[in-house]
C-alpha cells in the first residue's frame, strides 16, 4: 500500500515547537520582560510546556500507520502562524520609548494620575501617615515603597511605580524634600513649555499593547538641551505646579546628567 507524507501534522508539529522554543528562549535570555508583565510570566511557561508536549505528541502520531496513509489537503492559511514565528527569532525585541508610536501618550491631567491611584495592588501607599522624621534615616524596610537615602528620595527600577503613585496622593508630605530619579527625557510640546520635561519610564499593566509613559513634571532651564529619549538622572526637589488648571507634583531640577540605561527599564505594578 502507497504510503503518503502527512504535511499538514508536519507544518502543525513544527508551528508548536517552534513557539514552544521561542518562548523558553525568551525566558532564558530575560526578554520575556519586554513582552509581558512578571505576574504573567507562569501562563508563559505553561504555555510552553503544554505546545511542546503537543509537538512530540504529533510526532508520535506521524508514525502511525493510518496517519500515514491520509493524504488531506494542506491548510494554507497555517502560514500565517509561521510569519510571527520568524520574526521573533530574526528580531531582536525593541524596549518602547516615546517615540515608539504605538505607545500611549503621556496624560498628567487625569489618565496618569487614574491609573496610578486605581491598578495599584499595594495597599501599604493609601492612607498611611507619613512620618517626616525619617528622612534623616535610610529607609530599608521595604525596597519597592519610598526609599530614603541620606534625605534623598531615591527613585529607581524598582520602586518608581509604588513612589510615583504615593508623591501623587501625599506630596503635602513631600514638599521641599530632595529627590533623585534616573529616567528617559519625555518631552511634548503640546502639554509643556521649553522649560518642562517629564523623566519618564514606560510603564507596562498587562503586556507591550497596554504601555504607557509615566513620570513628573520637571522644571528645567536647559530643557531644550537634553535629547528626548536619552537617560539622565535628575536631582532637585519635590514641588507644585498648576497643570491644566489643577495641582500636580513636580520636580524642580537642581542638577541633570547623563546615565546609562538601566537593566530594567520597564516598571510593572
Amino acid at each position: 500500500m502507497k504510503k503518503y507524507i502527512n504535511f499538514q501534522l508536519i507544518f502543525e508539529m513544527i508551528l508548536l515547537f517552534g513557539y514552544s522554543v521561542f518562548f523558553i528562549f525568551t525566558l532564558i535570555d530575560g526578554s520575556i520582560n519586554a513582552y509581558v508583565h512578571p505576574r504573567n510570566i507562569p501562563f508563559v511557561v505553561f504555555a510552553a510546556v503544554i505546545m511542546l508536549i503537543i509537538s512530540c505528541l504529533l510526532l508520535y502520531k506521524l508514525f502511525l500507520n493510518n496517519f500515514r496513509k491520509k493524504n488531506s489537503k494542506f491548510n494554507y492559511s497555517l502560514i500565517i502562524y509561521l510569519i510571527p514565528l520568524l520574526m521573533g527569532f530574526i528580531f531582536k525585541p525593541a524596549y518602547f520609548d516615546a517615540s515608539t508610536k504605538s505607545v500611549n501618550k503621556i496624560n498628567l491631567d487625569s489618565d496618569l494620575k487614574t491609573t496610578l491611584e486605581t491598578t495599584t495592588t499595594t495597599t501599604n501607599i493609601e492612607n498611611e501617615q507619613i512620618d517626616t522624621t525619617q528622612y534623616s534615616q535610610v529607609n530599608e524596610t521595604n525596597e519597592t515603597d519610598i526609599k530614603i537615602e541620606n534625605g534623598i528620595i531615591i527613585i529607581d527600577s524598582y520602586n518608581f511605580y509604588n513612589a510615583l503613585n504615593k508623591i501623587y496622593v501625599e506630596i503635602d508630605n513631600y514638599m521641599d524634600k530632595p529627590i533623585e530619579v534616573v529616567a528617559f527625557v519625555y518631552k511634548d510640546e503640546e502639554q509643556f513649555s521649553d522649560t518642562q520635561f517629564v523623566p519618564a519610564r514606560m510603564l507596562m499593566s498587562c503586556c507591550a499593547a497596554d504601555m504607557v509613559p509615566v513620570g513628573l513634571v520637571c522644571n528645567y532651564d536647559k530643557t531644550s538641551e537634553l535629547v528626548e529619549n536619552s537617560w539622565v538622572k535628575v536631582e532637585g526637589k519635590l514641588g507644585v505646579i498648576d497643570f491644566n488648571g489643577k495641582s500636580m507634583p513636580c520636580i524642580n531640577a537642581e542638577k541633570i546628567t547623563e546615565t546609562e540605561k538601566p537593566e530594567q527599564e520597564y516598571i510593572y505594578p
